[in-house]
C-alpha cells in the first residue's frame, strides 16, 4: 500500500512523513521534483510539458503499485493530488483537464490500494522559508483552493479514494495521532 502525504506547502507533510516513517518503520520516498524540474529546463506557468512530466512520475508509481511491484507499505511525500492541483494553479491545465486526468487515474485502477493523507494546518513557525522557486505561493490561499477544487470533484463524482483529512497542530500529539491513524489503516488493509 502506498500512503501519500498531500497538502499545501508548509503544512508539515515532510516533517510528519519523516516522523511516521521512523515511528512505524515504513520507508518514505520523496521525488526530487524541484531538482529535475530545474535541470530539465521546465517552466512553471502555462507549460503542458511540465504537466506531462509531473503526471508521468505518478502514473509510473501508481502502476507499479497496482501491478504488484511494490510489495511493502511506503510513504510518499506528495503525489497525484499535488500534480492536479498545481496543474490548475500554474495554468498548465484547466479544471476540466485536471478532472479528466483524475478520471484516468481512477478508471485505470491506479488509485486502488493507496491511502491519501491530506494534511492541513497553520505552521506556527512563520519564518520565511526558501525551499524553491514556488516560495511565493505560501503567501496566498491559491494552493488550498486548487486542492479543494480537485477534492470537491472527487467527492461530487463519488470517486471513492481512501482519503483522510488530518489537521496538523504541529505538536507531538499530532505525530502520535497520525501514527495511530496510519497503523489502523495498515491493520485494516492486511
Amino acid at each position: 500500500m502506498i500512503i501519500i502525504f498531500e497538502g499545501c506547502r508548509n503544512s508539515g507533510k515532510t516533517f510528519l512523513g519523516n516522523k511516521i516513517s521512523e515511528n512505524l518503520n515504513i520507508p518514505r520516498f520523496q521525488f526530487d521534483f524541484s531538482k529535475y524540474f530545474s535541470e530539465l529546463g521546465l517552466t512553471s506557468k502555462n507549460d503542458r510539458s511540465s504537466q506531462a512530466f509531473s503526471i508521468s512520475k505518478d502514473l509510473m508509481l501508481l502502476q507499479l503499485n497496482r501491478d504488484g511491484f511494490i510489495k511493502n507499505d511506503c510513504i510518499v511525500d506528495r503525489g497525484f493530488l499535488t500534480v492536479l492541483a498545481w496543474g490548475i494553479l500554474e495554468n498548465r491545465i484547466n479544471d476540466d483537464e485536471a478532472f479528466s486526468q483524475f478520471d484516468l487515474l481512477h478508471s485505470s485502477g491506479l488509485l486502488n490500494d493507496i491511502v491519501v493523507i491530506y494534511i492541513h494546518g497553520e505552521n506556527p513557525n512563520k519564518r520565511a522559508s526558501h525551499k524553491d522557486q514556488w516560495d511565493e505561493i505560501e503567501k496566498s490561499d491559491l494552493e488550498k483552493r486548487s486542492y479543494e477544487t480537485i477534492l470537491n470533484y472527487s467527492r461530487e463524482r463519488n470517486l471513492n479514494i481512501n482519503l483522510i483529512r488530518f489537521e496538523n497542530n504541529f505538536t507531538d500529539e499530532s505525530i502520535t495521532e497520525l501514527s495511530k491513524i496510519i497503523e489502523n489503516v495498515r491493520n485494516f488493509n492486511k
